[in-house]
């Protein structure tokens, strides 16, 4: 299978005020398997300044090979503190362990 090269950051952002420039906050979800920051998936901040956390789980369970019954967010890498779906469903940490 041959890959695409990795995409280029946009020449422009987006103008979010009058004069302020500001790219969206992202939250990553990291690969506990592999030192280091192993980035799995990227997603950007939309709700409330974080990200659905059903949309998340199906999006690192479908990057993961389909991970549905046993993927979960975790806040470390041993995963020891499971990440349960909060009260509003917004997952607002920069980062978690899938």
């Amino acid at each position: 299978m041959q890959l695409r090269p990795a995409a280029n950051e946009p020449e422009s952002q987006p103008n979010y005020g009058p004069t302020t420039v500001q790219r969206p906050r992202r939250v990553d979800f990291l690969h506990p398997g592999y030192s280091g920051r192993a980035v799995l998936l990227s997603l950007p901040a939309l709700d409330d300044g974080g990200i659905d956390f059903d949309t998340a789980l199906a999006a690192c369970g479908l990057v993961a090979g389909n991970r549905w019954s046993d993927g979960f967010f975790s806040s470390d890498r041993s995963g020891a503190v499971s990440v349960e779906r909060p009260e509003d469903g917004i997952l607002r940490e920069p980062q978690y362990f899938f």
